[in-house]
């Protein structure tokens, strides 16, 4: 996809806003309490327009928020006019922030944001904490991957069958928003608000040929009728596919986030034999114990002088030669698999 900048139809303020927003942030500096000064919002992605705001986070020590509660602010919260300016504002008390778990918005905010004043460096310290990890982002796109799969292959298919297509319209809808998401995802950035996720698709580098046109093609509603529906699923499954090849080229397409995650930690565990259980529990969620067919493959050796998570060869073997049936399908695949890295012969 093409690296262009968004750019609005109408005169960019973009420059003209960022010079009224140090202005601001240099009026906040003076004033006692003040920890630091971001700039968030639709500025940071380089342009503005009329319809743009200035969005600022001003953070505070608790004793100076409380006096700007009781009249001393020098600007209202939220949304106002100043001057010519339209603002949207929010005073934050920085020592809550600072130890208080921010939602997958919140830390996406904090991977776009630009400190405009922070002579403590506490800000930058305070960003580079909140913002989501490779791992939070890889995670998160293997759960959404997983439940837009679910909504093609089970809701969509079913509210068809029902005769309500209005509905599985609306299941698509949801698919497509999603999708989006997940396509920001892969390239490990959270994703913006709506409208921004899609106008920034133009910017993404891994992202499948024809995405975006793929996208256009999936809003299409046509009639709303069933027909509409099943040309939309089309389009959206065949999207999913080739961005779950760019989120896990090697493992199979799936529509259960925890498999994929159990899979990668049994083929770990079916080479290496064992691992600490403190190393487990820092790789792995220990969920995944307790999850088929892992729950018939791994156990916790107590005996030792540190708990370890062990790999049950002889039960493997047992199962895929005597009791392979009652998994199911992709399970027995998987431990096939698992035979097969272990050296087991299957077919004997």
């Amino acid at each position: 996809m093409s690296s262009g900048r968004w750019a609005s139809r109408g005169p960019d303020y973009s420059e003209h806003y960022r010079e009224r927003a140090q202005q601001l942030a240099r009026r906040f500096a003076v004033m006692e309490g003040v920890v630091g000064v971001l700039l968030t919002g639709g500025l940071t992605f380089g342009e503005a327009d009329r319809y743009s705001d200035i969005d600022l986070i001003v953070y505070l020590r608790q004793q100076s928020l409380r006096t700007w509660y009781f009249g001393e602010a020098p600007l209202p919260e939220g949304e106002s006019r100043y001057r010519d300016l339209r603002l949207d504002v929010a005073y934050l008390d920085y020592e809550r922030e600072r130890d208080r778990a921010w939602s997958p918005s919140e830390r996406w905010g904090a991977s776009r944001a630009e400190i405009l004043y922070d002579p403590e460096g506490l800000l930058a310290e305070l960003l580079a904490e909140k913002r989501l990890t490779t791992d939070d982002l890889n995670g998160e796109a293997l759960d959404l991957a997983a439940r837009i799969r679910f909504q093609l292959e089970r809701l969509v298919p079913a509210w068809l069958y029902r005769g309500e297509s209005l509905a599985a319209h609306h299941v698509l809808n949801q698919s497509t928003s999603e999708l989006i998401r997940l396509a920001h995802l892969i390239n490990q950035d959270p994703g913006p608000e709506a409208g921004w996720n899609v106008v920034l698709l133009e910017s993404l580098t891994q992202v499948p040929d024809g995405f975006l046109d793929g996208i256009r093609d999936a809003m299409q509603t046509g009639d709303l009728s069933a027909g509409a529906a099943s040309r939309r699923r089309y389009v959206l499954f065949r999207l999913l596919q080739e961005c779950w090849t760019q989120l896990a080229p090697e493992e199979p397409f799936e529509d259960r986030a925890d498999f994929v995650r159990q899979r990668r930690m049994l083929k770990d565990l079916v080479v290496r034999g064992n691992i600490s259980f403190s190393e487990f529990r820092d790789q792995y969620d220990l969920r995944l114990l307790i999850q088929s067919p892992a729950f018939e493959l791994v156990f916790i050796d107590r005996q030792s002088d540190e708990l370890q998570v062990c790999f049950n060869r002889d039960r493997l073997h047992h199962i895929v030669h005597h009791d392979l049936g009652r998994f199911l399908d992709y399970q027995q695949r998987l431990l096939r698999e698992l035979a097969a890295a272990s050296g087991t012969d299957i077919d004997s």
